[in-house]
């Protein structure tokens, strides 16, 4: 009985595992891979910080990364753009998102989130 009860109960929870990554999944393949945050794209002011982000990908799981810029302080001027690219041109990129701060701000936290079994690899420039 007790073999029978921990087989359904192995059963369930990878059924609902596989639910649960079918759903983040298909959120993931709807959103862009890069960012593009400008007051004037044209003109994005004097590049300030460069920075790449790169993590390998982890089997069926899904890598993330918050990342502060600057590290620590802020900046003397107000951010006036903002461009994260991926650096992937399979189109296995994730998403990148703003947590805190950003354009206008003197300072930005940007979170990147990667398709599940894949990496991350982003290049962040922020200019004043």
């Amino acid at each position: 009985m007790k073999m029978k009860l921990l087989l359904v109960a192995t059963v369930l929870y990878i059924f609902a595992q596989h639910i649960s990554a079918g759903v983040v999944e298909s959120l993931y393949e709807d959103i862009e891979s890069g960012l593009v945050l400008c007051k004037n794209t044209s003109a994005p002011g004097k590049l300030e910080v460069q920075e790449r982000v790169e993590q390998p990908g982890k089997f069926l799981s899904i890598v993330e990364s918050t990342i502060m810029i600057p590290g620590e302080g802020f900046f003397p001027d107000p951010i006036s753009c903002i461009l994260v690219e991926d650096q992937k041109t399979d189109g296995s990129g994730g998403a990148v998102s703003v947590l805190d701060g950003g354009v206008d701000q003197f300072r930005v936290t940007l979170k990147m989130i990667s398709k599940r079994g894949k990496g991350l690899d982003y290049k962040i420039s922020v200019y004043l």
